[in-house]
């Protein structure tokens, strides 16, 4: 019993109508799949798929971030997070610990500072944003869930992921919804708050993880 706690702020306004021009079960489909490669740690428990040709590449690009060679960074990186499959390293070896790669080069690119940010910018906004109006447009679900699984780090990813994470909600995903959302938040969601962090919270609410739920929501107030 009890309801959800609810934060302050504007009122929050779900309407699947946002999403009408896909269609409602080719858009459940992929979005009630959460997004891959967001796994912050796995304790090696069975075979996960690893390629030693994409650690070099996250090797490199790690390499020239370091060396500020923002332009090249933001295409590797961008490579790494558009192949379909995600792969797994041990950050240091003999860990049992495993880290997504995609994940991996997720955080790269939201830890860029503000030229690398403006480099990587440059290359993909206007990209993903003219992806997103085609696959509404043309009612390509999966080609929206693609901009936001590719671009979380751009406006066109974060509203695509947003409309993703409501989709799940609608089809009593949550956990799908809450894996979607903790995703935009962590990629730098700060535009869509205080509605983020609600969703977010429901979503917990929803999948039965109360303390997840009401601490989402005490950051929230906390945060103003």
């Amino acid at each position: 019993g009890g309801g959800l706690p609810r934060a302050g702020g504007p009122p929050l306004v779900w309407s699947a109508a946002l999403w009408a021009p896909l269609g409602a079960g080719p858009l459940v489909a992929a979005a009630s799949a959460p997004p891959t490669g967001d796994e912050e740690a796995i304790e090696a428990g069975g075979s996960l798929p690893t390629d030693r040709l994409k650690e070099r590449q996250l090797d490199r690009a790690q390499r020239l971030v370091a060396d500020g060679r923002w332009s090249d960074a933001a295409t590797l990186l961008d490579d790494m997070l558009a192949g379909d499959r995600d792969f797994f390293f041990r950050p240091r070896a003999g860990q049992a610990t495993w880290r997504s790669i995609k994940t991996e080069a997720a955080r790269l690119i939201g830890s860029l500072p503000a030229a690398g940010r403006e480099a990587y910018d440059l290359q993909f906004r206007a990209r993903a944003e003219r992806l997103l109006e085609e696959s509404i447009a043309g009612g390509d679900a999966a080609g929206a869930v693609a901009v936001a699984r590719r671009w979380v780090h751009t406006p066109a990813g974060q509203r695509a992921t947003l409309l993703a994470a409501l989709e799940a909600l609608e089809a009593t995903q949550p956990l799908a919804a809450a894996a979607w959302l903790d995703r935009l938040a962590a990629g730098g969601g700060e535009a869509f708050e205080p509605t983020l962090s609600v969703m977010r919270a429901t979503a917990w609410w929803r999948a039965g993880d109360r303390p997840t739920a009401v601490k989402v929501l005490e950051e929230a107030g906390t945060r103003g």
